[in-house]
């Protein structure tokens, strides 16, 4: 025969301080006990509601934007290209005379 044990715990919201995951998943979902706080679960972010009520969601991110670099190196190649373009047209006027 198997005995049940139960516990009984005071329920507590989410950043308040607690000792067991259940007693933070009393009052919201997804949530658990870390470190002697209920914070939610998975990296979720808790929002609180107007109502006094808390919901995990997941965090909002942006949608990722290539990053725009220019390589010094290439700027350093385009001037170069530039002065030899300009030295090879001062040249052909100089022999086409």
């Amino acid at each position: 025969m198997r005995q049940k044990i139960f516990y009984i715990f005071v329920k507590r919201q989410v950043n308040e301080t607690c000792f067991f995951s259940e007693q933070c998943e009393a009052m919201t979902e997804q949530t658990e006990c870390r470190d002697g706080r209920c914070v939610c679960l998975f990296e979720m972010n808790p929002f609180f509601k107007p109502d006094g009520s808390v919901e995990c969601r997941a965090p909002i991110n942006k949608p990722i934007e290539p990053e725009k670099y220019i390589d010094p190196a290439m700027i350093g190649v385009l001037v170069a290209m530039a002065v030899m373009f300009i030295i090879i047209c001062v040249v052909l006027r100089l022999f086409s005379k």
